[in-house]
């Protein structure tokens, strides 16, 4: 040891002390050694800061037991103390250790070895302790100036409280001062949908946690996605964790809104009526293309990937294709528009406007060309029927954009076709004349051609038009716009009829897409009901959201009263609009706080009728202009506007009225505070039969005890 060390001892038994020195000068620790017998006289001496370690007796003249030891560390928390007492105690030794104390010493039981290796252990530990808060302190320090959010806590199984946070947690929790976090639960600060994989990762930690994304919940209850990491500490000699924390939000923002510029422009490329593809600049192969590409050309995505553009080009219009891509690539042009024509995987020709433009790499290179074309083979025929008007008759039977055949009218035998007619039904000419128009006939819609045949045949009508659908050798089907007429052609024995055809699938096209844009109104419609509510709630703020509970419920209990679709569809939107008729109540009525007279009632029940008006001046379709009249009506005839009682009140308005209810008093008013879920049910159970519906108001109930139904806030 040291023998520089000092030692105090603080003893008022003289043969204690005695036997102290003793065992000091057997021991030949070289300990420096003075005495006090009275803690005010070690105090004072205290003062001095040259004392390393000091042998406190608990049974002084002027203080006795534990707290002997506090006031002399509270005077001296610099120095080792060892507790050297007569008494045995085991709980008064833990608590002095606890208190601070380096060891405990009973007198009977301490040789020279053993006070000399005490007093070096507690010389050592004291100056460990110091160095730890050094090192805590500068801990701190650092924590503090980080601009990462950074907190401790308790690692404990019973205890995870917050004990140390910076400025930047501070800000990130919202919270006013750092007072505003200390003492809460760790687990606590993060979103429900978190804490297990936090307890898991962070809590339970053994060593540092890899960063891991979750969520925290700040002070104002907004949640933050953060990105945290942890690591085990000791924090003033007590097992604890750090935490620190990322404020990812702006970056899963930017994350977001990439993917979605990726999303909307991936959908316009594979969703466009147009085709459109990359394609390389200097080679020509196919990069990228999107469904309708692959739908124009007639080949799967993976076999025009698989090719070049020149190879499917109409042999006489590579050449000149070329050419412009060459001067496009040499900067000499910034695009080029054409028609030119493919060749269809099944060797047919498709005509197409085509526009091409280069894309180059941020050095200038050409890095590939963006190719949009749009299908205008029927334009090109019409064209070409036009063109080869010289040869009259023939030429237009020959060249007509549509397809035209006559037919045997008793045998149905195909006589005579011009070349569209076989393309369209994907055969040869000679191959169509060796058929009857039955066998290529889609097998659904053949026995209309046949009564639309056999009544023509028979003189009551002057032919016949109709849409059908032929059959392809490959298995497709196309459909066709037919008109037959008789023609003065043939004999007695075999009369013949004309039919047009015209190609028609273009066009079922775009009734579908018509459809799917009629179903898009739909949802437009909606969205505006959901506005006009909307509206209506703002001139009452305390009930802002009512129509749209309701709604969520009355939905909810539709289905479960096992409603039609379209039932159940009319109940919500009634629910969403029934109180619009509101925008006819005075807005001081609204939100009055106090007792209301009856005139003011007459007002406020008024709504009722007047919404219905609203509704069908609006030409909303029954039942809903009905439901939003009837929300108020009650089995027993109670109800406004007009009494009805059970079965004249339709069962969707049954349904909003227990809706109503139950969002109104689980919601606050002016008038009075919210009553709570329990009160609303209360209330739904002692109208059943008399004022509400009974199996209406049942599976209300069931919704909300059984099935935990929570109204949106």
């Amino acid at each position: 040891m040291d023998p520089a060390r000092k030692l105090l001892i603080v003893e008022d038994n003289p043969g204690d002390l005695r036997l102290i020195i003793e065992m000091l000068h057997d021991s030949g620790s070289g300990i420096v050694a003075e005495s006090f017998d009275t803690l005010a006289a070690a105090v004072d001496r205290l003062a001095v800061a040259d004392v390393d370690v000091a042998l406190l007796d608990l049974g002084l003249p002027d203080s006795q037991g534990l707290e002997t030891f506090t006031r002399l560390c509270d005077a001296a928390p610099d120095v080792a103390i060892i507790v050297f007492t007569g008494n045995s105690d085991v709980d008064l030794a833990v608590r002095a250790v606890k208190e601070g104390a380096q060891d405990f010493l009973v007198k009977d039981r301490v040789n020279g070895e053993l006070l000399t290796r005490s007093i070096a252990y507690a010389i050592e530990r004291k100056h460990s302790e110091q160095e730890l808060a050094e090192s805590e302190s500068r801990y701190r320090a650092l924590a503090e100036s980080s601009p990462l959010a950074v907190f401790v806590n308790r690692n404990e199984t019973d205890n995870d409280e917050v004990v140390l946070v910076n400025r930047a947690c501070v800000r990130l929790f919202g919270a006013s001062s750092p007072e505003g976090l200390i003492g809460r639960s760790a687990m606590d600060l993060f979103h429900p949908d978190s804490q297990a994989r936090v307890r898991e990762r962070i809590r339970e930690a053994g060593e540092t946690v890899p960063l891991v994304e979750v969520r925290i919940v700040r002070l104002d209850g907004t949640a933050v996605d953060v990105e945290v990491t942890a690591s085990p500490l000791l924090d003033q000699g007590v097992a604890a964790i750090q935490v620190v924390l990322r404020d990812i939000t702006e970056r899963n923002k930017a994350e977001a809104d990439r993917l979605h510029a990726e999303k909307f422009f991936r959908d316009t490329f594979e969703h466009a009526d147009v085709g459109i593809a990359h394609v390389g600049s200097a080679d020509g192969t196919w990069l990228r293309v999107n469904q309708c590409m692959c739908d124009l050309l007639g080949y799967t995505r993976e076999e025009l990937l698989a090719t070049t553009f020149a190879a499917i080009t109409h042999p006489a219009d590579v050449d000149e294709n070329v050419k412009h891509l060459h001067r496009m690539l040499a900067g000499d042009e910034e695009t080029y528009a054409a028609d030119k024509r493919y060749r269809r995987k099944d060797g047919s020709i498709i005509w197409v406007h085509l526009n091409v433009a280069p894309i180059r790499k941020e050095d200038g290179t050409p890095d590939y060309n963006i190719t949009v074309m749009a299908d205008i083979t029927e334009r090109k025929r019409s064209e070409q029927a036009l063109a080869s008007s010289e040869s009259r008759l023939e030429a237009m039977f020959e060249n007509a954009p549509s397809g035209i055949a006559l037919v045997d009218s008793l045998t149905g035998r195909i006589c005579e076709v011009n070349p569209m007619s076989a393309r369209i039904a994907g055969r040869t000419i000679e191959e169509m004349c060796r058929l009857d128009w039955m066998s290529i006939t889609y097998p659904d819609d053949l026995q209309a051609d046949l009564d639309n045949m056999a009544l023509m045949n028979a003189g009551k009508t002057s032919g016949y038009h109709m849409e059908k659908r032929f059959v392809r050798p490959d298995g497709l089907t196309v459909w066709v716009d037919l008109t037959v007429a008789p023609v003065l052609v043939g004999d007695k024995v075999h009369p013949q009829h004309v039919a047009m055809i015209e190609d028609i699938t273009a066009n079922k096209e775009t009734e579908e897409l018509a459809a799917r844009q009629r179903e898009r109104i739909n949802r437009t419609l909606t969205s505006v009901i959901d506005i006009a509510g909307a509206i209506g709630e703002l001139r009452d703020p305390y009930t802002a959201g009512h129509q749209r509970r309701v709604a969520e419920l009355a939905t909810r209990m539709a289905q479960e009263l096992g409603m039609s679709d379209l039932e159940v569809a009319d109940t919500r939107v009634a629910a969403l609009l029934h109180d619009i008729g509101k925008a006819a109540v005075p807005t001081e009525l609204l939100g009055k706080p106090g007792l209301i007279s009856p005139v003011e009632l007459d007002l406020i029940k008024g709504h009722a009728e007047a919404g219905y008006r609203i509704a069908v001046s609006a030409n909303l379709e029954e039942p809903i202009p009905e439901l939003i009249r009837q929300h108020h009506e009650r089995c027993d005839g109670s109800g406004y506007p007009r009494g009805l009682v059970g079965d004249q009140i339709l069962v969707g308005a049954k349904v909003l009225s227990v809706a109503d209810v139950v969002e109104a008093m689980v919601s606050h008013r002016p008038y009075r505070p919210a009553l709570g879920i329990d009160a609303a049910l209360a209330e739904i159970e002692r109208g059943v039969g008399r004022l509400y519906d009974a199996e209406v108001s049942r599976v209300c109930v069931a919704l909300f005890r059984e099935d935990h139904f929570q109204l949106s806030t």
